[in-house]
C-alpha cells in the first residue's frame, strides 16, 4: 500500500516539477530575450 501510494505521488509529482522548472526557464528566456532585444 505504501509503495503503491509513493509510486502514485511520484507519478503525479514528476510532471508538476517538469512543468514548474520548464515554466521558470521559459519565463527567464523571455526576460533575457526582452532585455537583449
Amino acid at each position: 500500500y505504501n509503495v503503491n501510494m509513493a509510486a502514485t505521488i511520484l507519478t503525479g509529482l514528476v510532471p508538476l516539477v517538469v512543468y514548474f522548472v520548464s515554466g521558470k526557464l521559459f519565463v527567464r528566456g523571455i526576460a533575457a530575450g526582452a532585455v537583449k532585444g
